[in-house]
């Protein structure tokens, strides 16, 4: 059983709010064999899409793949969770394999072993050298190309949080990277990243190993309308209702950022189902509110913390809250540039259609800065 509404996790098919049409724009683009990036923010939905992309293409009998970079601490292992994940699209002994791999690793340290699963085989090679580790990697790469060739279908592999590859093996591991994947038929590769700035280095610098390797394709902000339909007839399957005044308040809280908006609703429910009643109104909203500000304040408090990392990005970020031009404050034109680069590379504030004007990306810290500031 799942959340009536996801927080703070992966979100079901179901609630995917508003990204149909979005979703079948990248099938077809990974189904022709071009790869791409989403980059944005974090807690946006990035990571729902991408996994729902991936079911739909699975649907679709093409196989797929995804590692979260975030969560690998060496190539080593990063390879390990991508060999895991690729031959998963065939039924058997992955699992077992992988271990039987790890543990004759163990055992014999340098040499190379060979694992066979019906008809692949893969080798891969622990000797302690420099190269072993992005070998492997490469190895795994093409495994991913002749399954998919040898079975006629697409491979798209997800590398969600792939700025994380700097800190993994950097320029060197993606030059191997490009050199494999430049070569590929059958293989797609789907980019997710939280640092736009860092992405937009990695892919569209002349002087990195990935340019214009993957076209960005950012996610449409989800209108309020979608919000709307979307509340209303999650609330309809449990047998509730909510008022326009409470429906219209959660919309201007969150100003429909995909994280808040679900963990506002999420906390009107459970008060909601508390209470024994059947009816989400202002009421209910304003308790939610104070119990989800709880929640953010501590991810607020680190965010902060990430701010005030560099010199003058706090006083630029506040003059942003409060919808000041950020060259107004007392700092040199250099030091606010440093600030805003630094303030966009977070993810806190996004550029606004006008020149020179910007605004924070999630108005719930927004309103918790000025509370503490003001």
């Amino acid at each position: 059983m799942h959340a009536v509404f996801p927080f703070g996790s992966v979100a079901q098919e179901e609630d995917v709010v508003d990204r149909e049409r979005y979703i079948r724009e990248m099938i077809v683009r990974m189904e022709s064999g071009q790869s791409a990036i989403i980059a944005g923010p974090r807690r946006i939905g990035k990571s729902s899409v991408g996994r729902e992309i991936l079911r739909q293409l699975a649907e679709r009998g093409q196989y797929t793949a995804a590692v979260d970079l975030f969560s690998v601490s060496s190539i080593e292992e990063f390879v390990a969770q991508l060999v895991e994940a690729i031959l998963a699209n065939r039924t058997g002994v992955v699992r077992r394999g992988i271990r039987t791999m790890e543990a004759l690793r163990r055992l014999i340290g340098s040499a190379e072993i060979k694992g066979r699963f019906g008809d692949m085989e893969i080798g891969l090679n622990f000797a302690d050298t420099d190269t072993a580790e992005t070998d492997n990697l490469l190895k795994a790469l093409s495994l991913a190309e002749s399954l998919a060739e040898k079975d006629g279908r697409r491979m798209v592999i997800l590398l969600d949080e792939f700025q994380d590859i700097e800190r993994l093996g950097g320029a060197p591991l993606l030059k191997q990277f490009r050199a494999t994947a430049q070569l590929q038929k059958q293989t797609t590769y789907l980019f997710l990243g939280s640092q736009p700035s860092m992405m937009k280095t990695l892919f569209s610098d002349r002087q990195q190993a990935l340019y214009r390797f993957a076209t960005f394709c950012p996610l449409p902000k989800i209108p309020a309308h979608a919000w709307e339909d979307y509340v209303q007839r999650k609330l309809e399957a449990q047998a509730m209702t909510i008022t326009p005044a409470a429906l219209g308040m959660i919309l201007d809280l969150t100003g429909g950022h995909p994280y808040d908006v679900m963990g506002l609703v999420s906390h009107a429910y459970l008060l909601t189902a508390t209470a024994g009643i059947d009816q989400v109104d202002a009421d209910i909203v304003a308790g939610a509110e104070a119990q989800l500000m709880d929640h953010l304040t501590g991810i607020f408090e680190h965010q902060w913390l990430d701010v005030r990392k560099v010199k003058h990005a706090d006083i630029v970020c506040l003059a942003i809250c409060e919808q000041m031009p950020p060259y107004a404050v007392s700092a040199s034109r250099s030091s606010v540039a440093r600030a805003l680069s630094h303030l966009l590379d977070l993810g806190i504030v996004e550029k606004r259609s006008a020149r020179g004007a910007y605004r924070m990306v999630e108005p719930m810290f927004e309103r918790w800065l000025r509370a503490r500031f003001r």
